[in-house]
């Protein structure tokens, strides 16, 4: 019987442990959530800074057309 009441003790260590463990887990997944909408976010102004840069920048300049020669 003893030997009983050593493993549910165990065990709910073992629970307890877990339970922690899954906290932590979510806190870490919501993390990574925000970081991947601000990259998304990045990426758009990247986008928007690339294209500017494209239509605007690369056609004035003429050592940029060696960079980028798809420019208009």
């Amino acid at each position: 019987m003893s030997n009983m009441s050593v493993n549910m003790h165990h065990m709910q260590k073992d629970v307890g442990s877990m339970s922690g463990n899954m906290g932590d887990m979510t806190q870490g997944i919501v993390s990574i959530d925000s970081n991947m909408q601000q990259l998304n976010g990045n990426v758009g102004h990247m986008a928007k800074d690339l294209n500017i840069l494209t239509h605007n920048v690369a056609p004035a300049m003429k050592g940029m057309r060696n960079v980028m020669p798809w420019a208009p």
